[in-house]
């Protein structure tokens, strides 16, 4: 049982059954007790940073289409600026860069666009950005694509959102935000909600995971009858055990098994 104790909030209990242990919000409590107690204040929750991180993006992402960009373009320069406030807050960004970039150039619409297209490029193929070393990031997020305009109001809105804790904002938000940034009749559910880890596991525990398990348990009992009889299916009335040779051969047959699950 965790219990919180912050100042000027409300506590909160966190009860953790032993066989619920490994469950996402259960590890994440857990973490949080032992690196990063803040973490538990009271709306400080992954799912209230994620919500709020869905919230302040998407009213953006409408706003920016309500100027007339094409949404295509919306959604791929919010897909780099999310990206790039989490790379950050997993320490894959040095310094807070993008959070940094933001704050020296919120009220200087100019210059932001020329230094985010610059730590973009910097992304895309690794090298400087100022005194920073950016790794590059593969899989064409960062390669040449729209630097969007953006106002004051609209920058003031980015730092805001830079503030937030990154590292604990659940991923689905990313083809979320995407989807609906590009879609015209989904504009009035940007930030209303976003598809959450517990909505995502409802659909895949049946459908993706029981029958991995189920396989799994096969594929590791048929490993378990060809190292110890030789055989994927033996009957028990097996007298001797099985020799070397048959054993080698049993060998390469469970590694094909392993193989061919993975």
């Amino acid at each position: 049982m965790v219990h919180t104790n912050f100042t000027a909030t409300k506590q909160e209990v966190h009860d953790i059954p032993l066989q619920d242990l490994d469950t996402p919000r259960n590890l994440e409590i857990l973490r949080a007790v032992f690196t990063a107690p803040h973490k538990l204040k009271p709306g400080s929750t992954s799912e209230a940073i994620t919500a709020q991180a869905a919230r302040t993006i998407g009213e953006l992402a409408v706003g920016l289409r309500e100027r007339g960009l094409d949404p295509r373009d919306v959604a791929h320069f919010l897909d780099r600026v999310v990206f790039s406030f989490f790379a950050e807050d997993i320490e894959l960004l040095p310094g807070m860069v993008f959070t940094r970039l933001l704050e020296k150039s919120r009220s200087k619409p100019e210059i932001f666009r020329q230094a985010v297209e610059q730590l973009f490029e910097a992304m895309n193929q690794g090298g400087l950005f100022g005194a920073e070393e950016i790794r590059r990031f593969n899989g064409n997020l960062f390669e040449a694509g729209p630097i969007l305009d953006l106002g004051r109001d609209e920058l003031e809105a980015l730092y805001s959102a830079a503030r937030l804790d990154w590292s604990a904002v659940d991923p689905s938000i990313f083809g979320t935000l995407f989807e609906r940034g590009m879609d015209p009749d989904k504009r009035s559910q940007l930030g209303a909600h976003y598809t959450s880890r517990e909505d995502i596991e409802t659909l895949v525990e049946p459908v993706v995971m029981k029958p991995l398990r189920r396989e799994w348990k096969e594929t590791q009992q048929l490993v378990a009858n060809l190292l110890t009889t030789g055989k994927k299916h033996p009957t028990g009335k097996e007298k001797k055990p099985p020799s070397q040779r048959t054993l080698k051969k049993a060998r390469g047959e469970a590694q094909i098994f392993i193989r061919r699950f993975s």
